[in-house]
């Protein structure tokens, strides 16, 4: 990302367009500033430790997604270990870390009658998105006739620059061991399903778009001995120096990879306009360069990438969509190797995809 010198006050921060498109509802908003550079950032952050927020340390979570209306669907199993009961659909009051929290969930139809086990594919959304946003890509194939799968589509607490952890939407800026609010949703419901349904220890993936992408990436940081690939459209990696945010002299934090397995990634970017006017003509998040800054990071520490450029901004490019995503992430369990798009890439994926090898 590029790296301002700006003076934003928080309520400035706490009030900036959505991600996911171009629209109201837009990007992850945020603020980059060379390493160390004290930047005003208003009375509720401190530069030079840990952020501080006078708001509600337990933000509430609007939940509705811009009017979005969840249903509870029928009980389809339980977890004894979080006293827990899932349901088709809508869950919600799921204790993490002291907080209700909420995820959809869609299932094949043979859940019931097939011991499994069964893989499973998380989506993440953009920041004040609704959860459909990208679940919606792939909830329409859980019943796929040769890898059926558990579909999981977290909500959002959310988070912001006035909530204690800071986040946009996500936990994904300062990384705490053992406590970040996101990772731990992500490891309670993957052993709530576990189980619930037997899971295929194998076949665990992660896949989101903006900040949804973020969250994504920091799972394939944090847990990348548990999932098998991802699929990350318009992201950043934080662990990485050139795409580092820092507010003041506070800055994104994350862990280096904790495992050594190979890790496939495809990565989407939609070329120069694959930007997002955080405040406009003040802050613009560059995703574009930051997926070309992922692509030298992730196969220089030895992790394949499948590349696409569609060029055609901040969204989702419509020939480049849930099957195809199923499909390179199913291609891709665990310890997959030689990656099998090394030499040729399935005929359903578009020509502007590029295989780049590990170093």
């Amino acid at each position: 990302m590029n790296r301002w010198w700006i003076t934003v006050l928080l309520a400035s921060a706490a009030s900036l367009p959505a991600c996911g498109d171009d629209s109201e509802s837009g990007d992850v908003p945020v603020e980059t500033a060379d390493q160390g550079a004290d930047a005003d950032v208003g009375p509720d952050v401190e530069v030079d430790g840990e952020p501080e927020a006078e708001a509600d340390s337990e933000p509430e979570a609007d939940g509705d997604g811009d009017g979005v209306e969840y249903e509870i669907g029928p009980a389809i199993g339980s977890c004894a270990t979080f006293s827990y009961e899932l349901h088709e659909g809508h869950n919600e009051g799921f204790r993490v870390n002291d907080r209700d929290r909420a995820f959809e969930i869609r299932v094949p139809d043979s859940i019931g009658s097939s011991p499994g086990p069964w893989p499973v594919v998380f989506v993440w959304h953009g920041v004040h998105d609704p959860v459909s946003q990208v679940l919606d890509l792939v909830a329409g194939e859980v019943n796929d006739a040769v890898h059926p799968f558990i579909a999981v589509g977290p909500e959002a607490i959310p988070l912001g620059l006035a909530t204690t952890p800071l986040g946009f939407d996500w936990d994904m800026l300062i990384w705490r061991d053992e406590a970040n609010e996101d990772v731990e949703l992500f490891d309670d419901v993957v052993a709530c399903l576990d189980e619930a349904f037997d899971v295929d220890e194998d076949r665990i993936y992660s896949m989101g778009f903006s900040a949804g992408a973020i969250m994504t990436n920091l799972l394939s940081v944090a847990r990348s001995e548990v999932l098998a690939s991802i699929a990350s459209f318009s992201g950043a990696y934080f662990s990485d120096t050139p795409q580092q945010m820092c507010f003041g002299s506070t800055c994104t934090t994350w862990p280096a990879f904790q495992g050594t397995t190979p890790f496939p990634a495809l990565l989407v970017r939609g070329g120069p306009e694959d930007t997002y006017d955080a405040i406009p003509g003040l802050m613009v998040i560059e995703f574009n360069q930051d997926t070309l800054y992922s692509i030298d990071y992730l196969t220089a520490l030895g992790h394949p990438v499948l590349e696409c450029a569609h060029d055609l901004g901040h969204e989702l490019p419509p020939d480049l969509a849930g099957p195809q995503f199923l499909e390179y992430l199913f291609d891709h369990p665990k310890g997959t190797t030689p990656d099998p798009y090394a030499t040729a890439l399935p005929a359903d994926f578009p020509s502007y995809c590029t295989f780049h090898p590990a170093e």
